[in-house]
């Protein structure tokens, strides 16, 4: 019997390494993009899943203000005259916000007589206390020298609005330009409202931008969005199981799970209700003492974020997000590079083999409980269920104390499990099998 197991344990290792040399070369060589293709769609569906999550921010309330085509079309076309964000900001002044980002390039050195009216809003704001950002980048033209002074008089700050779109194709949120020279939007407010957090770690890192979710009460006020907002479960397990089962039986049969909602986790204003003045009791409690972002969502202008929680959102919902997630985790938000001195691929690899060491660490434990215990019969397919716990532990840890953005690790999933369940277990069976024949054959001989 001794002899029986020490075979059945070199069969087993022999197995578990074949499975760890395919999942280590899926990965490393990515044939057909297939592992980057899985490090998106896992990464997508862990972030559905732990939006709930999120520990919402209440003190420190940030809201955008949009202003469409919608909101534009009886003042014409893009782009608007200076005197309406003017009035935008004029509007957005009267409720005292503590900062104010306008996410908008202005590089259009047009004739404008309304210019007046806008740099006006923007000394009104200044003197009533607000910090007021502006957006700008390295890749556009330098901005107006009007708007210019004001920066040199130090009434507005300069911020960068860049970021980074990794290979795998999500967007990934820097917190300084790539010169090093100016902040981001979400870094500059919070750095300027929060100065003792101690922030040098933060300068150099990228963020790996975390969607909350449900979206805000203010944007659910019609009976369509209440009803969508409602349509989720707040235990993380729960949504997970009815995610994966409508994405595996949605043509048959679905959960009352909302896979995208369809309004921000941000309070959203546009501009039209801001300018109303009968709405402005409703407005008051989102704009006053607020962290305001002033943004655009014009057809023309194409400025629009893709997540996973959302679908598209207008662009300036990423610099809130950003700073919702500064104002909740602080120096502790989700990096996207968290190992600098090792390639993410190294770092996968890493887990493929601590998985192969579980797995193979199981398969002897089975082995012995069925050779020793006659009515006790553990099953094959307890292998994926362990392989599949332990990749969630992994998971757990990794993102909850070592704030790993899961780009760097959740692909692992897929990568690993197809190949136990597939390809990886076919070739090891075979081989198996043939050593096992021709052990047989010279044995006999």
């Amino acid at each position: 019997m001794l002899g029986t197991m020490r075979k059945s344990h070199k069969w087993n290792l022999l197995q578990v390494f074949i499975l760890c040399v395919i999942s280590i070369f899926a990965i490393w060589a990515d044939p057909l993009g297939y592992s980057d293709a899985t490090s998106k769609v896992s990464r997508d569906f862990f972030y559905k899943v732990i939006s709930v999550n999120y520990p919402h921010n209440e003190k420190d309330p940030v809201t955008t203000i949009i202003l469409d085509d919608e909101d534009i079309e009886p003042y014409g076309t893009w782009p608007v005259s200076y005197g309406l964000h003017a009035g935008v900001l004029n509007a957005i002044n009267s409720f005292r916000p503590k900062a104010v980002f306008i996410d908008i390039a202005f590089i259009d050195n047009r004739v404008d007589p309304s210019i007046k009216n806008f740099l006006h809003a923007l000394n009104s704001l200044h003197r009533s206390g607000t910090k007021i950002y502006l957006a700008t980048t390295h890749r556009l033209p330098k901005i107006r020298d009007d708007i210019r002074e004001l920066v040199d008089k130090e009434i507005l700050k300069l911020v960068s609005i860049d970021v980074n779109v990794s290979k795998s194709d999500y967007i990934v949120y820097p917190l300084v330009d790539d010169k090093q020279e100016l902040p981001s939007a979400a870094l500059a407010i919070f750095e300027d409202f929060r100065p003792n957090e101690g922030f040098d770690k933060i300068k150099s890192g990228k963020m790996d931008v975390f969607w909350a979710a449900p979206p805000h009460s203010f944007n659910c006020r019609s009976p369509e969005q209440k009803e969508e907002c409602q349509a989720y479960s707040e235990n993380i397990l729960l949504r997970f199981l009815r995610l994966t089962a409508n994405g595996i039986l949605g043509n048959i049969f679905s959960f009352n799970e909302i896979d995208q909602f369809s309004v921000p986790y941000i309070p959203q204003i546009s501009a039209s209700d801001l300018l109303d003045g009968a709405k402005r009791e409703l407005l008051a409690p989102h704009l006053s003492e607020a962290y305001v972002l002033y943004g655009v969502n014009f057809v023309l202008t194409h400025d629009q974020v893709h997540n996973p929680v959302y679908g598209n959102l207008p662009g300036v919902h990423l610099h809130a997000m950003a700073l919702d997630n500064l104002i909740a985790y602080g120096d502790d938000y989700i990096l996207d590079d968290p190992l600098k001195d090792f390639s993410n691929e190294f770092h996968q690899i890493i887990i493929v083999i601590l998985s192969g060491i579980v797995l193979f660490l199981w398969r002897v434990l089975s082995s012995l409980v069925n050779t020793h215990c006659g009515i006790i019969k553990i099953p094959a397919v307890l292998d994926v269920v362990i392989l599949f716990l332990f990749l969630v532990f992994v998971a757990y840890v990794q993102f909850e104390y070592g704030r790993f953005s899961p780009t760097n690790w959740v692909g692992i999933f897929s990568v690993f499990l197809i190949g136990q369940a597939g390809v990886a277990t076919y070739l090891s069976n075979f081989i198996v099998s043939r050593f096992s024949q021709s052990f047989v054959k010279n044995k006999r001989e």
